[in-house]
C-alpha cells in the first residue's frame, strides 16, 4: 500500500499521474503487459494507471477465469473495458478477442461452448456469452489437422 501512496500522492484521483516518482517510471516503461487482467484489484490499477503515459498498457484475462474476488480482484475493471474498447480501435482503446484455441480437441469446445452457451449469463458469470440470440464468446479450434500419421486426432 505504501507503493500506491507514493505513486499517486495522498490517493487524489486528479493526482495519479503527477507524482515525481511515477513519473519516472512512467518515462522508464515503454509497454506495460498485464496477464490475468481480469483478476486485478483497485490498488494495482491505480499504481499500473501511475505508470503508464495512458497508451502503452496491454491487457490480457478472461473474466470467466475470475477466480480472486476473496482477494479483492475487480472484475468489473476488465469488463468496463472490455465494454468500451472497440474491435476497430477507436475510442478508448483496442480489443482483439482470441477465441480460437489451439489446446483443445474439437469434440471437447463443442461439448465446452454448448454447456457455457446454456448456463453463462450476465448475472451468472458477470458476461453474456450470447447477444441477440448469437454467440459470441464462443471457442474456435484453432489448429489445423496435423499431415498422415497425425490426421485422426480431431
Amino acid at each position: 500500500m505504501k507503493v500506491l501512496l507514493i505513486l499517486v500522492d495522498g490517493m487524489r484521483p486528479d493526482a495519479i499521474q503527477n507524482h515525481p516518482i511515477a513519473k519516472k517510471y512512467m518515462e522508464k516503461f515503454v509497454e506495460i503487459a498485464i496477464d490475468e487482467y481480469q483478476d486485478s484489484n483497485l490498488v494495482q490499477e491505480y499504481i499500473l494507471t501511475a505508470i503508464s503515459n495512458g497508451n502503452n498498457m496491454f491487457m490480457v484475462g478472461d473474466v470467466k477465469q475470475s477466480i480472486y474476488k476473496f482477494r479483492q480482484a475487480c472484475p468489473d475493471l476488465f469488463l468496463e473495458k472490455y465494454s468500451n474498447y472497440s474491435l476497430d480501435g477507436n475510442g478508448n482503446g483496442l480489443k482483439i478477442q482470441l477465441f480460437k484455441n489451439f489446446r483443445s480437441r474439437h469434440n471437447v469446445l463443442e461439448v465446452t461452448n454448448n454447456i457455457f452457451e446454456s448456463i453463462m449469463s450476465k448475472e451468472l458469470g458477470d458476461i453474456d456469452w450470447t447477444w441477440d440470440g448469437k454467440a459470441i464468446e464462443r471457442l474456435i479450434r484453432g489448429l489445423t489437422p496435423w499431415p498422415s500419421a497425425y490426421s485422426n486426432w480431431n
